[in-house]
């Protein structure tokens, strides 16, 4: 069956081939287009990857040979306690000079259930 009807599109094919070579042209250049597009798509994403790759680098670098422990102060966060009327330290987190990290330390033994 699936030869039966092959046959009949090529003798279609052939029968009407002043309407089917222009659009046959027209989807092969489409198809190309596409597919250059594509490409360059793929290729444009892979240095850009390689580009964000190589700025991290260059940014851990500068911050490892510029690091200190100058300027580096810890910020607690607490809340009220409600018997006491006092405020318990709940986290407490401190950030790099370069802010590339961030350290945080929280009381597990407060949290609410």
């Amino acid at each position: 069956m699936g030869w039966l009807i092959g046959t009949i599109c090529v003798v279609i094919a052939i029968c009407f081939w002043r309407i089917f070579l222009p659009l046959g042209l027209v989807a092969g250049v489409v198809l190309g287009g596409f597919l250059l597009y594509e490409q360059n798509k793929t290729e444009r994403k892979k240095e850009a990857e390689a580009k964000a790759a190589q700025q991290l680098q260059n940014k851990v670098a500068v911050a490892q040979k510029n690091a200190s422990a100058e300027g580096r102060k810890w910020v607690v966060y607490g809340r009220r306690d409600p018997a006491s009327y006092k405020i318990i330290a709940r986290t407490a987190s401190i950030t790099s000079n370069d802010g590339l990290c961030k350290l945080t330390v929280q009381n597990e033994s407060m949290v609410e259930n």
